[in-house]
């Protein structure tokens, strides 16, 4: 099936700026670029439906609007984003240019304006004030146009070799009132050839990506020291890549950044126990976690998902979980210090949990230990099980 505006395009773009590594670490900007894809997304369908020549003015001022937000949509993204700058692909003035020099625009002008500026002044004159547009740059200094009415003319042939045009009643501060005829067909082609330039930003953010992947794998980990001081570099890695935000500590922005996981295996391994009857347990999860630090390395050495990994310790489902086995690790690692509720809550759970398959290998004292504690040993118990009887399907 073929459309007005292709949208794989967009698709090709949306799937260029998930990927983008560099983009996502300025998350005002990634918003913004989200936003406007969102908001092409719906403009688009919108112009492939209804690109058919317009039944009346109202379903002109529709098309106009949609049209003017993609365009928009590709201008901010200019504004936005340093290095980027679209080409205008072939002359600046193929779509409206002969449009111009036909009409009576020319004697209120001076200078012959490319299809940018032709569309502004066109978006302008259809969306008029109720008493007049805005000035074009394009003309003369003392000329104001104002514009009562956007009438259709599909049968008259208002221009040679034209069947179907809009047509703008315009009324000039100085000379007679005229009609402004633009062709229907080299308005589509200029918003087709406007939403087309999207490609262009999506090849611009890919070969940013390959540059800066290019650049990280160049960058190798020093795997010296202690399990705690390499898992510490794999954080501040992860965090000069990707993290948005300045300087984040573990009791306050751990949670945000793109290292949570890596900090959770940290304070596994790091925290203290206050009942050491489960040592063993403990220490056994942790060799786990000191035997996959090289693992760990090489996939951020080389710039690879490392959620696999870090998932075999924070996620694990043995399969011999209960009925509301789920919903009560869920419990337990929402609880925060911050939200003393959760606390409340997440400990009653906690004691559900420990009397299950938990208590084979962690004694956990729900209404005593510290959260952490309490997390870590339900990490502990379901890793430790689903090495024994195995994992759950996802």
């Amino acid at each position: 099936m073929s459309f007005y505006l292709d949208p794989q395009i967009i698709k090709n773009m949306r799937d260029a700026v998930c990927e983008s590594l560099f983009l996502r670490k300025d998350k005002a900007k990634f918003n913004m670029i989200c936003a406007v894809m969102d908001r092409i997304d719906s403009a688009s369908r919108y112009l492939n439906d209804h690109s058919n020549y317009p039944n009346n003015e109202s379903d002109y001022l529709m098309f106009m609007n949609y049209a003017c937000m993609t365009q928009d949509a590709l201008v901010n993204i200019e504004h936005q984003l340093d290095g980027f700058t679209s080409i205008y692909p072939g002359d600046e003035d193929d779509f409206f240019g002969t449009v111009f020099d036909i009409s009576p625009l020319r004697k209120y002008s001076t200078q012959r304006p490319n299809d940018q500026l032709f569309f502004r002044y066109l978006r302008s004159i259809s969306f008029a004030h109720p008493f007049k547009t805005d000035k074009s740059k394009f003309l003369q200094k003392d000329i104001e146009h104002y514009s009562p009415m956007v009438t259709l003319n599909s049968h008259n042939r208002p221009l040679n070799g034209y069947e179907e045009c809009i047509c703008i009643l315009i009324y000039p501060n100085k000379g007679n009132d005229f009609f402004l005829y633009v062709p229907w067909e080299s308005l589509l082609g200029f918003i087709q050839s406007q939403y087309e330039l999207f490609s262009q930003f999506t090849t611009w953010i890919t070969e940013k990506l390959e540059a800066q992947i290019t650049e990280w794998i160049m960058q190798k980990i020093d795997r010296s020291g202690t399990v705690p001081e390499i898992l510490q570099r794999l954080i501040d890695l992860i965090h000069n890549r990707y993290d948005s935000f300045a300087n984040p500590s573990v009791e306050d922005d751990y949670q945000n950044s793109k290292a949570w996981a890596l900090y959770e295996l940290l304070r596994d391994y790091t925290l203290e126990l206050s009942d050491t009857s489960n040592a063993p347990s403990v220490e056994a999860y942790r060799k786990a976690i000191s035997d996959s630090i090289p693992e760990l390395c090489d996939i951020l050495d080389n710039v690879g998902d490392w959620d696999e990994v870090t998932s075999r310790f924070l996620f694990a489902h043995p399969k011999t979980m209960h009925s509301g086995c789920g919903y009560e690790l869920e419990k337990i690692h929402a609880m925060s210090e911050k939200n003393y509720t959760s606390i409340y809550v997440g400990r009653n759970f906690a004691d559900d949990f420990s009397k299950g398959f938990a208590r084979k290998w962690v004694h956990i004292d729900a209404h005593k230990m510290s959260v952490e504690e309490i997390q870590l040993l339900a990490n502990v118990a379901c890793y430790l099980e689903a090495q024994d009887v195995g994992s759950q399907d996802w």
